[in-house]
């Protein structure tokens, strides 16, 4: 079966009057008012919780022409309910990171001596005040821990009263001879 194009628009040519053509015109007018109307709802819901710039919006669109909507275009609010949300939660979230930032800062400043609890500097290795050993070097791993640890971190060793007295003998030596150094004396 050939269908000719010429005999199907000629069919359409003649049926189609004037009348038809502007109650389809009206149709389409009306069904872009009702869409523009669903998405006018949805789109101030998701906006505020404002029920009298709900209504408001919806009237505009509701009782006047669907031109309207450049008028609501300009009253909305400019960010959603959830884009509002998600900023103060990046907000908060900054605020958050400079008090554990500042925290963090002033903990690696003061560090209390275990003994005496004296204030002291994080990288000192014996108290000043009570002359505690701090810090002690690790017999496996040769890293500084804290002398009141039980265990090294960094190899899992556990440490025993031998190493502390080792630790702080080989401290001792290697200041010794950093002194010499500085003093011009020869090391032994």
């Amino acid at each position: 079966m050939k269908i000719d194009l010429y005999k199907v628009w000629e069919y359409i040519y003649n049926t189609i009057t004037f009348e038809m053509l502007i109650k389809f015109v009206i149709l389409y007018f009306f069904i872009v008012w009702f869409a523009l109307l669903l998405w006018v709802i949805r789109d101030i819901s998701n906006r505020t919780s404002s029920i009298l710039l709900q209504v408001l919006s919806i009237l505009i669109v509701l009782l006047f022409t669907p031109l309207w909507i450049f008028i609501y275009l300009i009253i909305r609010p400019g960010k959603t309910l959830f884009e509002k949300y998600y900023e103060d939660i990046e907000d908060n979230l900054e605020l958050f990171q400079q008090i554990i930032d500042e925290k963090n800062q002033q903990s690696e400043l003061e560090t209390h001596c275990f003994s005496c609890q004296e204030a002291i500097s994080p990288d000192f290795i014996f108290c000043p005040k009570c002359k505690t050993n701090l810090k002690m070097q690790c017999s496996r791993c040769n890293k500084m821990i804290q002398s009141n640890w039980d265990i090294c971190p960094y190899c899992w060793t556990e440490k025993n009263i031998n190493d502390l007295l080792e630790s702080h003998r080989k401290y001792r030596l290697n200041v010794n001879k950093e002194v010499k150094k500085i003093l011009g004396k020869p090391s032994e």
